[in-house]
């Protein structure tokens, strides 16, 4: 089974949908925080969840700002977490495993998950680049940092 699918939706828009938001947000009123590794103190992107507004429980959205040099996150995999990024704009290299693919604007990528293949997101272009992550949120989801052998949960 393969742990990742690469599509490209080039040109399409994001939709519009109704929520359960008491009112319109837009991603850029939202505050976004710099994530940074509890181990390393490496930065990484800055990060606004949008599906708090919306009191969602089994879907996480979140939009990501990923400065130039700097990536998503670390390498983990999770136990139960599914997770696509879709490319706002600029350029990153998803990373799954020992593959990597460059993504640009329109392009998503997925993640699936009960794999030990680590993945992450980076930015090795001289501009920012924006995504939507998009992951269900479930119970007992445990994740694997590094190439670590075994999941635990955080």
């Amino acid at each position: 089974m393969v742990p990742w699918c690469l599509c490209s939706f080039k040109g399409l828009g994001i939709l519009a949908m109704k929520t359960g938001a008491k009112k319109k947000q837009s991603v850029s009123e939202l505050d976004h925080v710099e994530l940074r590794s509890k181990s390393t103190d490496e930065r990484f992107s800055l990060s606004a969840i949008l599906t708090d507004s919306c009191g969602f429980k089994d879907l996480f959205v979140h939009h990501e700002i990923i400065p130039a040099g700097r990536r998503s996150s670390s390498p983990h995999a999770h136990s139960r977490r599914e997770e696509m990024i879709y490319v706002l704009s600029g350029t990153v290299i998803a990373h799954c495993g020992s593959q990597v693919h460059e993504l640009g604007a329109g392009d998503f990528f997925g993640f699936k998950p009960g794999t030990l293949d680590t993945h992450y997101v980076e930015n090795r272009s001289a501009e920012e680049a924006r995504i939507l992550v998009i992951a269900t949120n479930p119970k007992g989801d445990e994740v694997v940092y590094g190439k670590g052998s075994v999941f635990r949960r955080v």
